[in-house]
């Protein structure tokens, strides 16, 4: 009987301790947030030169130096849930900014998480 009793006993504290090692927050800072304790949302960016444009999504490729290259070469940018105030008006070569939050999709071409807005640079 106390064999049995051991053995659930142990059993019990071998899963408690695989749900702690599971858990999401471990009360350390991260560095996502803010004074109060939220989560900041992070805005990514990065220049690019217009390729294709589509209805919905226009095709990029960001100008050297920027950190995506890592990742890969072309950017799908999907436009269509944007306020048409956050899409300008923009030409096969021109050059923009492309503002975005959540991570970057290494599918080819590129997705990003979620597109905040487009801006055009100076040429």
């Amino acid at each position: 009987m106390i064999k049995k009793s051991m053995k659930l006993l142990l059993m019990l504290v071998i899963a408690g301790l695989l749900l702690i090692g599971c858990a999401n927050d471990n009360g350390e800072d991260n560095g996502n947030r803010d004074a109060n304790g939220n989560y900041e949302v992070q805005i990514l960016q990065f220049v690019a030169t217009v390729l294709e444009i589509d209805e919905n999504s226009i095709l990029v490729e960001p100008v050297e130096g920027e950190d995506i290259l890592k990742s890969g070469d072309q950017v799908s940018v999907i436009t269509g849930a944007l306020d048409p105030e956050d899409v300008p008006a923009m030409e096969e070569g021109d050059t923009v900014r492309v503002f975005y939050t959540g991570g970057v999709m290494e599918s080819y071409p590129l997705q990003l998480g979620e597109v905040q807005f487009i801006e055009m640079m100076e040429e």
